[in-house]
């Protein structure tokens, strides 16, 4: 394994193997298992593209690969919190870059299966999204 590589992830990917995949929890199963070599591997949220959402809310962007920290008072896997905004005009779905990259440390030593929810930060409300699907990119180092 290299170094640094990225993973694009979509909530409609492995839909064969996990049909009740949705844009706000889906799990995808990579095409080879990924094992990690060294001790200290990290994992950072470079991008999402989520459908229109349409009010403001904090969105948890969850991993089951990252370590846990304390996000409104629960113990979490997060990847990142994002703020998300209603658009003044409704576009088909939203896109944001992150810079700087924020990482969290990797658990499990090797992988072949990676797991993304999607969830209202606490106090935020209910995420209300249409059919699109949710995109992610990945960044390993």
């Amino acid at each position: 394994m290299t170094s640094q590589f990225y993973v694009y992830l979509n909530s409609k990917d492995s839909m064969d193997l996990y049909p009740s995949n949705n844009n706000t929890s889906f799990t995808v199963k990579l095409p080879r298992y990924v094992s990690l070599a060294r001790e200290h591997w990290q994992v950072g949220l470079v991008e999402i593209k989520h459908p229109t959402i349409y009010k403001t809310v904090v969105m948890n962007v969850l991993c089951d690969l990252c370590e846990g920290s304390i996000a409104g008072g629960e113990y979490l896997p997060l990847l990142r919190q994002v703020h998300a905004h209603q658009d003044q005009v409704f576009y088909s779905a939203n896109q944001q870059s992150f810079n700087p990259i924020l990482y969290k440390t990797i658990i499990p030593s090797g992988f072949q299966h990676i797991t993304i929810t999607i969830k209202a930060a606490k106090g935020t409300g209910d995420l209300s999204f249409n059919e699109l699907p949710f995109y992610c990119a990945l960044h390993f180092k």
